[in-house]
């Protein structure tokens, strides 16, 4: 539950609509509709599952972002081999605990649980794009690599800031509505943009959908004099 509320926190800022499924509700047709999926909470998975998804993804020319230990956790056991069947990526399993936390090389940002060290770990050991590396110095924790016709990421540890989660986003070929990382919803005419912060914008709306644009200020909440 942590992992997930605290990566949702900015997965909801990065600027453009976002829909939540269930990995049990996902369809072929899903993948030909997004361009990006974040697969936050897939740790246990059976054989069956991740064939399936394996299967889906293939040659879909898609994105996908594996979060720290996709398929690793069976009903059998741990299981590596699955893991890397999953997101084409090999790796090494790291049992002593350490900084859950990542070095990028997207602007220099660090990321990940500050508080407390952790383990396993997982360090991708093939030859991949690497886009960070754990801060103890172990090896790569983010990387990306063309795998099964689809765009493969790893990133070891959650939450990533607003800014990766931007730059995947954009790499991944998404139109951005906001320039700013700010939170919009979107149903099929109608688009809502929730500034993050202050300053002027561009919010650019792919189609048409309204014909009036309707601006709501909300002022700061202000304290009562005591």
């Amino acid at each position: 539950y942590g992992f997930l509320n605290s990566q949702s926190r900015s997965l909801h800022r990065i600027g453009a609509p976002v829909d939540f499924m269930f990995r049990f509700d996902l369809k072929k047709d899903d993948v030909k509709k997004y361009k990006l999926f974040f697969m936050f909470n897939l740790f246990y998975l059976n054989e069956d599952e991740v064939e399936n998804l394996v299967d889906m993804f293939r040659n879909s020319g898609t994105t996908v972002v594996w979060f720290y230990a996709p398929g690793f956790v069976t009903d059998k056991g741990f299981n590596l081999k699955q893991m890397e069947r999953l997101s084409g990526f090999k790796f090494k399993v790291i049992e002593k605990p350490g900084p859950m936390m990542i070095q990028s090389r997207i602007n220099g940002l660090k990321f990940g649980v500050k508080s407390r060290k952790y383990y396993p770990r997982f360090v991708v050991t093939d030859d991949a794009e690497v886009l960070g590396e754990w801060i103890d110095g172990i090896g790569n924790g983010f990387c990306f690599k063309r795998y099964n016709g689809y765009n493969s990421f790893y990133i070891g540890c959650a939450p990533v800031p607003v800014e990766i989660l931007r730059w995947i986003a954009k790499r991944a070929g998404i139109k951005l509505w906001s320039d700013h990382p700010d939170i919009v919803f979107a149903v099929k005419d109608m688009a809502m943009l929730v500034a993050t912060s202050k300053g002027k914008r561009t919010f650019e709306i792919p189609t048409r959908m309204v014909r009036y644009l309707s601006l709501i200020h909300i002022s700061e909440p202000t304290r009562q004099a005591e």
